[in-house]
């Protein structure tokens, strides 16, 4: 099966990410895209408490998801199955600049 990864311009995550609804699940799925973006410049939340949320979930998994950027792999996260084909980039250059 050949999964495409479609990534929309301007974002650091594919589209898929927007398709988890757990709240902890997109955020650590998001941040670990946009640790992974070296080109990344800003990070915009609609809510101040998602983005605190964020870094909260970052510092607790943060060697996990050095790990994974390191390795070029998804996490085991939960909530996520029903997307990670979507997320796994697959001979791509994101994660192995």
């Amino acid at each position: 099966m050949i999964v495409v990864i479609c990534v929309v311009p301007g974002l650091a995550a594919p589209w898929a990410t927007g398709l988890i609804s757990h709240h902890r699940s997109f955020l650590l799925i998001h941040a670990l895209f946009a640790l992974a973006d070296q080109s990344l410049e800003r990070i915009a939340t609609t809510f101040v408490t998602f983005f605190i949320d964020l870094v909260s979930y970052v510092q607790d998994e943060w060697d996990m998801l050095l790990s994974s950027i390191r390795n070029g792999v998804i996490p085991n996260i939960e909530h996520i199955d029903h997307v990670r084909d979507y997320l796994q980039v697959r001979d791509c250059e994101m994660l192995n600049e």
